[in-house]
């Protein structure tokens, strides 16, 4: 797994590449974690994550459950058909209700 980050028009962009899954959720983690103490809004643009599995999920939640807590502005965009698929077999493809 690569990150790649880049700031936009004072938004920070980090870009996924490569296996979203347990043996890179740690390193990926300790990347994005930091990030949220920022004032600047964050998008994770997961377009070129090539597979997720069930840790690759959770990560997806634990990025966002701490950037609610933080009251921090996320965006979690361009989901591959892999994310989108692990998405839908954990039954959290349909927004909240």
């Amino acid at each position: 797994m690569t990150i790649e980050m880049e700031t936009i028009n004072g938004s920070k962009i980090c870009r996924l590449n490569g296996v979203l899954g347990i043996w890179e959720a740690a390193a990926i983690w300790q990347q994005i974690h930091p990030l949220l103490a920022s004032s600047e809004p964050l998008t994770v643009d997961m377009a070129q994550v090539s597979e997720c599995d069930g840790a690759g999920v959770q990560i997806i939640c634990q990025i966002r459950q701490a950037a609610q807590a933080k009251g921090k502005k996320i965006r979690l965009g361009h989901l591959s058909e892999p994310v989108l698929t692990a998405l839908r077999i954990a039954g959290l493809d349909q927004p909240s209700q």
